[in-house]
């Protein structure tokens, strides 16, 4: 999946930094679906990117360039991320039609 966030850098302000990494989602029903986002409300799409994503691979480094380990802590923090959020929510759908995440058409 891609990431496209706002470059911090003042220097390139308006530029962006894309980054790339794979992910494992659980397959779920239409009616999974919609319970989960029921009993979330609000926060319906976090919760369910929560209850969904499995793992990812190493391509998802810290500030140093280490690996992060997959756990809830770990994805819940990627989560706040507003960027990372709609990478995972447009990854997942793609991925609910056959194509693969983060490719076009």
């Amino acid at each position: 999946m891609r990431v496209k966030s706002p470059n911090t850098d003042p220097k390139r302000g308006g530029a962006t930094v894309e980054q790339t990494f794979n992910a494992q989602f659980r397959s779920v029903s239409t009616t999974e679906t919609r319970e989960i986002m029921d009993r979330a409300g609000e926060n319906g799409t976090i919760e369910f990117i929560q209850a969904i994503v499995l793992d990812w691979d190493e391509s998802v480094v810290d500030d140093d360039g280490q690996p992060v380990a997959f756990s809830d802590a770990a994805l819940a923090d990627m989560l706040a991320n507003v960027w990372v959020l709609k990478a995972f929510w447009t990854a997942w759908s793609e991925s609910t039609s056959g194509q693969a995440a983060g490719t076009k058409k």
